[in-house]
């Protein structure tokens, strides 16, 4: 029995919503030239693309002029995602780097040397007993997550730590302008973001701010706290079970609408071995037992966690001029 294509069975999925159409005149110019646009776009991972290739700079940093929320969290992602190109580079290189010397399997399999302690990098005393060791726990590990290149593993690995170091940094911003614009009490804020998760603690946060922080990001991309609720689940699994999939994760998300099934093309049934994220720009299969590979979504998950936080400052700014010229108190 044939199941509908992926690409069929997501625009399926993003016809039956209902998109809410943002009227761009009322926000600050340089957001209406950012997302008019792009807002738009509704093909799967179209979006996502456009956005990268706007966001190949670091994030823009302006000491006269950003909020102390801003000048934290742009330095520290601008920080990770500098290390997260350093080491894509640098893996990239070693792997050119082999190719012109004949070795073809350097993404396939790294040799040994690439995995030794740092501090051993000088010995020339590499044991056959140490390779061993190595070469039996990397073919554990991505045996485990279900890798089969030695490259495809450690990056999945890299692109874990930035989608975990991003997340952090977006719920300590949403703390701290909690304090810095809403007038709250350090302690409140900082029960209040360990007590609410992060989809709930956005709008929340946003709404109290100026309302049109929230109808910019919903004009953008309507999924996207939605989409931030799956990513804490996501989150959630990768730190307490390796990132594999447990049957309270795949029901609750299901429950949520977070996940949606493919169905048969003969029936119309859904296909319930596995499910996709129910977001047309983050196509992945999810099943029971298989781990979740953080490559697939933490590229959407970087990019609307940057543009959330690009949205809120220039509102915030376009505030704190208003006031400004108006001779009203910030206070």
């Amino acid at each position: 029995m044939s199941k509908i294509s992926t690409k069929e069975s997501i625009w399926i999925n993003i016809l039956s919503r209902s998109r809410w159409k943002m009227d761009w005149s009322k926000t600050p110019s340089i957001l209406r030239e950012r997302y008019k646009n792009i807002s738009d776009v509704n093909w799967p991972h179209l979006k996502v693309a456009i956005l990268e290739e706007m966001n190949r700079e670091c994030l823009p940093t302006d000491s006269e002029t950003d909020s102390h929320s801003y000048e934290i969290f742009a330095n520290q992602f601008n920080s990770v995602m500098l290390t997260t190109h350093f080491f894509e580079n640098l893996f990239s290189f070693e792997d050119q780097r082999h190719n012109r010397e004949g070795n073809l399997e350097f993404e396939f399999e790294i040799p040994e040397e690439y995995f030794r302690h740092p501090s051993l990098r000088t010995s020339n005393d590499f044991s056959k007993k140490e390779r061993e060791t190595i070469s039996k726990a990397v073919s554990s590990t991505k045996s485990r997550m279900n890798f089969s290149k030695d490259g495809s593993f450690l990056i999945s690995q890299l692109h874990k730590l930035e989608f975990i170091s991003v997340f952090s940094f977006l719920e300590a911003y949403i703390e701290s302008i909690l304090v810095e614009f809403t007038n709250e009490a350090p302690k409140k804020a900082s029960q209040a973001s360990s007590n609410k998760p992060i989809h709930i603690l956005i709008p929340e946060t946003f709404s109290k701010i100026n309302p049109l922080i929230m109808e910019v990001i919903n004009g953008f991309e309507p999924d996207t706290v939605k989409f931030f609720s799956f990513c804490r689940k996501v989150r959630n699994l990768h730190m307490h079970n390796l990132g594999v999939v447990t049957e309270r994760f795949y029901k609750d998300c299901m429950n949520e609408n977070l996940l949606c099934h493919d169905r048969y093309t003969e029936t119309g049934q859904p296909v319930t071995e596995y499910a996709r994220p129910n977001f047309s720009f983050c196509d992945y299969i999810i099943k029971v037992g298989r781990p979740v590979n953080l490559s697939a979504i933490t590229q959407p998950f970087r990019l609307l966690s940057r543009e959330i936080v690009f949205i809120s400052e220039t509102i915030i700014k376009e505030d704190r001029i208003h006031k400004k010229v108006n001779g009203i108190s910030e206070e």
